[in-house]
């Protein structure tokens, strides 16, 4: 038999109620009005829509999401599929993402055999083709400009300069502090990637570039199909290493 509470019991309980709802309510008043603005907040979900504005708010580390589109099952004929990505880093305003596939594949440098990141045939790319065709002009308006900053190599100086880029590869020194779960740096090929030469390990993994160069000037760092960073680097003409873009977001109007 339920045995009821006592008057004073329920009391307590209602005032307990009652004080959690208050916090709640100023918590939610505090992320509308000091964290994210409201006017600021309203005029992000009037350009980008509620769904995509609280789903960017709500990405911690490791979480995946779908954004843009590009070619993977190698049928041309049913159109790109969505590109899915693993956020890497959270900032209160800003989300690193990197492809969760290697999406294509091509040598770092199909030229002069250089590793210099800022004219690289492999920046070039993904900052041209890539980025205009694997995302919409609202999805571009999303995607920031980052720098990549000498001096973020392991071995070595990092390729390139103060080059502004909107899609970048990670550098060494980045892949081994950010990506410390190993699962994060072994990295299957899509269909597509596989197709367009990239070598594929036993398990189905491939290797794919990082934007730092190696131990010469010809050699670019990338990780091995293991996952493990090879920072000694290979020839950046190699056309059996894959590419897996990193980006940053936002939804700042």
């Amino acid at each position: 038999m339920r045995k009821k509470l006592p008057a004073r019991t329920k009391k307590t309980i209602a005032a307990v109620v009652i004080s959690v709802a208050a916090v709640c309510l100023v918590v939610a008043l505090v992320i509308t009005t000091v964290v994210i603005p409201k006017r600021a907040y309203d005029a992000q979900v009037e350009k980008y829509g509620r769904e995509t504005v609280e789903t960017f708010y709500a990405l911690e580390e490791r979480d995946e999401y779908l954004f843009g589109t590009y070619e993977q099952d190698n049928d041309l004929s049913d159109g790109e599929e969505e590109i899915e990505w693993i956020v890497i880093a959270r900032e209160e305003s800003r989300v690193l993402l990197m492809s969760k596939y290697a999406l294509d594949c091509m040598p770092y440098e199909d030229a002069e055999p250089s590793a210099d990141w800022a004219s690289s045939s492999v920046r070039e790319w993904l900052n041209g083709e890539f980025l205009n065709g694997a995302f919409d002009e609202l999805e571009r308006e999303m995607i920031l400009t980052a720098a990549a900053q000498p001096g973020v190599s392991i071995r070595g100086p990092a390729a390139g300069s103060d080059a502004g880029d909107a899609v970048f590869l990670l550098s060494d020194k980045e892949t081994e502090k950010l990506l410390r779960w190993n699962k994060a740096k072994v990295c299957l090929p899509t269909e597509y990637a596989a197709a367009r030469g990239a070598e594929i390990n036993i398990d189905g993994s491939c290797s794919w570039w990082l934007r730092s160069q190696g131990m010469s000037p010809s050699f670019a760092a990338y990780v091995h199909t293991f996952g493990g960073v090879v920072s000694g680097g290979i020839s950046v003409n190699n056309g059996g290493v894959a590419v897996r873009p990193a980006l940053w977001i936002s939804v700042l109007a």
